[in-house]
């Protein structure tokens, strides 16, 4: 049995292939204003790639890190990095992982392995001041960052399109970190969690440390010198800040996760003295691992002593520090290399002033500055500011031939 429709009973035509069935006008109508929504969003720049690519431009846009004065020093309202010495990593803000848990107005920051001065990865020093009836002992200082003194970390104002000034912008976004609780952890290693807020308060301040437990106090309100490592420590919680060993993904790619955690270890000095003089295991002191370990780095030139013009008989000094050597008797050279080592904080073969100056004084040749520097000018054979154990070595085998 063959069946008609209304209008084909009524002389109408079949209904062929491109007729439509259906609520047909209204899909016309729908297409319609997709096509003009989107059309209005691309000229605006409003589609999701393009917002995509505007922020990852404005997030990896080129920063040149500033200084107020170019001493080698850590001043308020500097630009810079904070780097991490261990894993070689740089904290880094990633304004697009917000907190989704109500009222924490936070986002999230990690620790990214690229070293170009960029928007998410430099920050700006802020001076902390305390309440009136507190007593804040760097109340006459100077802009210069003390050990022991607290102060703010402010991500770049430019990450968030503002504009770049020494309070952070209208609304400055601090580094925080939060007691660790039950809803507060970080996420993979469940430490102390550390985020970007723009609440002010005392979890966002900060002071410096020394790593070495021996040299806290005596750095204590000492300024703090640009690219000399360095832990960040929470003054309400007294945690460090900290690199963990766990990645994950975001819209940079891999990054490490960032805590407040402060890890110990028996301090590398320590360590040294047990296996050249044999210290007991109960004196040995514990400090940070590496993860703890930071440096700020800028356009600032790290504080270094110039040598003096002309070198001085560096023999006595170099006689006396070959007899040191000798009451170590056949493991003397040994012990030296390990010494180097250990010295040795970025480990890249080479010791620099203030390295080395510690080397010589833990192998008990106690010299001035300037004698350091006379005698590093004479080990350093090819130029370079710094000394390899070799350089080193090769000048002690010549001592007979350093001239007056």
């Amino acid at each position: 049995m063959q069946y008609y429709t209304k209008q084909q009973l009524q002389g109408a035509g079949k209904y062929t292939s491109p007729c439509r069935n259906g609520n047909w006008n209204e899909d016309d109508v729908n297409d319609e204003h997709l096509l003009k929504d989107y059309l209005q969003k691309k000229t605006k720049g409003e589609l999701k790639l393009n917002t995509l690519r505007f922020r990852m431009e404005r997030a990896l846009g080129p920063v040149t890190p500033s200084v107020i004065a170019d001493d080698g020093l850590v001043h308020f309202g500097d630009m810079f990095q904070v780097a991490n010495m261990m894993h070689d990593v740089f904290l880094s803000a990633d304004t697009e992982d917000p907190d989704p848990r109500p009222m924490e107005h936070s986002c999230n920051i990690s620790a990214s392995k690229d070293h170009s001065p960029s928007m998410r990865n430099t920050f700006l020093m802020v001076k902390y001041t305390p309440p009136p009836k507190v007593y804040d002992a760097y109340k006459n200082s100077d802009e210069v960052l003390h050990y022991g003194q607290q102060f703010y970390m402010i991500a770049n104002p430019g990450l968030f399109g503002e504009k770049v000034d020494d309070a952070g912008g209208t609304q400055p976004w601090y580094l925080r970190s939060v007691q660790l609780s039950s809803t507060h952890f970080s996420k993979l290693a469940a430490h102390q969690e550390v985020s970007l807020t723009h609440v002010k308060g005392y979890d966002c301040v900060w002071q410096v440390t020394d790593p070495d437990p021996s040299l806290r106090y005596k750095l204590e309100g000492q300024p703090v010198k640009a690219g000399v490592p360095v832990m960040l420590e929470h003054s309400n919680t007294k945690q460090h800040l900290n690199v963990e060993d766990l990645q994950y993904w975001n819209e940079f790619g891999y990054e490490y996760e960032v805590s407040a955690h402060s890890t110990a270890r028996y301090h590398r000095v320590q360590v040294l003295k047990k296996m050249i003089g044999g210290t007991p295991n109960d004196l040995l002191k514990k400090s940070q691992e590496e993860s703890n370990n930071w440096c700020f780095k800028s356009c600032s030139n790290v504080c270094r002593l110039e040598p003096s013009k002309g070198i001085p008989d560096m023999k006595p000094l170099l006689v006396k520090l070959n007899r040191q050597l000798a009451k170590l008797g056949v493991n003397g050279y040994a012990s030296l290399r390990k010494c180097f080592t250990g010295f040795d904080v970025n480990s890249n073969g080479q010791l620099d002033f203030d390295e080395f100056m510690q080397a010589m004084a833990f192998c008990g040749l106690a010299m001035s500055k300037q004698e350091g520097a006379d005698m590093l000018k004479t080990f350093d054979s090819n130029n370079s500011g710094t000394i390899d154990f070799d350089e080193f070595m090769n000048t002690l085998k010549k001592v007979d031939d350093i001239s007056a």
